[in-house]
């Protein structure tokens, strides 16, 4: 699924298709960084609107981490 830095989410429906993929919420800032207060659940919302039926307002965020070796 292409992750190649951790923590991250692939939140994929029953057939695979990717809906959602990246960081889990906006707390991370960088590595070793992280805000006091989550302001956006971006996995929770891509769920959400997931099992509403309606499009997916941020699909991909960039995952901030550490970089998995080959």
């Amino acid at each position: 699924l292409g992750v190649k830095i951790v923590p991250q989410v692939v939140f994929t429906n029953i057939s695979g298709k990717v809906i959602y993929q990246g960081k889990i919420d906006d707390q991370a800032l960088e590595p070793g960084l992280k805000k006091f207060m989550v302001r956006e659940y971006y996995l929770l919302n891509a769920i959400k609107e997931f099992d509403k039926g309606q499009p997916i307002t941020i699909s991909k965020t960039k995952a901030v981490g550490c970089y998995l070796e080959e």
